[in-house]
């Protein structure tokens, strides 16, 4: 699956970058308390919607811009489909409520996620109106400050601060421009901590209630396309939660290379199959994933790994040009980190976890 790794990253900025979370206050008519009432009000009318999203971010330090053409219908049935760049253009997420469709042309390759249940397919759905309006009322704070117009419409302009704790997510701010006529999200722009625009998403040639066919949420893999059944999928949860989940003392470092910060916290199956999966980066070209998950006796080492002593703790690594796997056991719990960062960091890291 040559692509499968470029539409995680994508999904995964649009979920970090623009739609984590959203909030409103007030400054000129209406106040934001009753703009949030409008927008929930007319999310309550709606019964489907699409439209066109532009999205811009920026990816391990490049800027990347793709088009995805969105469609929602109630309860929770949901299409993406990539319309560009090139490399991207044809890739599909058809989610129908219960079960799921990856789809790549390029590679000619389906997978396919039975009874996945909207929990584990929330990250796509955060960029659909569904997710902008939940992130907004969940937020810590909410401003209105004032007006604009957005591809030839009057909008009103929220700014809001995400209920993330800090140090937990790189977007502190986020700008929803809220189309006065039908009280749905135009734009959205995040902004880190130095006030930079880190994303941006604008919707276009939006249609409600356009009466979308149930079918728009099934897919048929085309003939000569290879069917694959996916495993669990990731679900983000709070560290809380994934506390709560885990049924095992979770173990994160006490050392952290300069400028990384946690960015995001998931859950990959569960019961005796549950793994933890740690997100670090600095928003650039660093980045850590720490995963761990209760140690299993008898489990086997990975190909190509080769034992190596990082600094007094005893580590299975493997190494790259571009990346290292270290894995290692402490106190009855698998650990892996993968990173781009030196391997003489990864010690520091590896060896703080305790």
């Amino acid at each position: 699956m040559r692509r499968s790794t470029a539409t995680r990253n994508v999904l995964a900025a649009v979920s970090l970058g623009v739609f984590l979370s959203v909030a409103v206050s007030g400054c000129g008519a209406p106040a934001a308390p009753q703009i949030v009432g409008q927008m929930t009000a007319a999310f309550e009318k709606l019964t489907d919607y699409q439209a066109t999203l532009d999205l811009k971010y920026t990816l391990a330090g490049q800027d990347q811009t793709v088009e995805i053409k969105q469609s929602f219908k109630k309860p929770n049935r949901h299409r993406l489909e990539f319309l560009a760049p090139a490399e991207l253009k044809g890739q599909l997420t058809v989610f129908d409520g219960e079960t799921m469709w990856t789809y790549s042309p390029l590679d000619k390759e389906v997978l396919v996620f039975d009874q996945a249940g909207e929990e584990v397919v929330g990250q796509d759905q955060r960029s659909l109106i569904s997710g902008v309006l939940d992130s907004v009322r969940s937020a810590e704070s909410v401003k209105a400050t004032g007006r604009g117009r957005i591809e030839g419409r009057s909008a009103y302009i929220l700014e809001v601060t995400p209920s993330t704790p800090k140090g937990d997510d790189l977007v502190s701010l986020l700008k929803v421009w809220v189309d006065g006529a039908t009280w749905l999200p135009l734009k959205v722009e995040a902004y880190n901590g130095a006030g930079k625009v880190v994303s941006s998403a604008l919707y276009k040639d939006v249609k409600v209630n356009s009466g979308l066919a149930d079918d728009l949420f099934k897919f048929t893999p085309p003939q000569g396309t290879m069917v694959t059944q996916g495993g669990a999928l990731p679900e983000v949860v709070t560290l809380e939660e994934a506390r709560s989940a885990a049924g095992f003392g979770l173990k994160q470092p006490t050392y952290l290379p300069a400028g990384l910060s946690l960015m995001q916290v998931s859950r990959v199956g569960s019961g005796a199959d549950l793994t933890i999966v740690f997100d670090y980066g600095n928003g650039e070209d660093s980045s850590l994933t720490i995963s761990e998950n209760k140690a299993i006796a008898g489990a086997t080492t990975m190909p190509g790994t080769k034992p190596t002593d990082l600094g007094g703790l005893s580590a299975d690594v493997i190494q790259s040009d571009e990346f290292s796997i270290v894995h290692w056991v402490v106190g009855g719990i698998e650990v892996s980190m993968t990173s781009n960062l030196p391997l003489d960091e990864l010690g520091k890291v590896a060896r703080s976890i305790r």
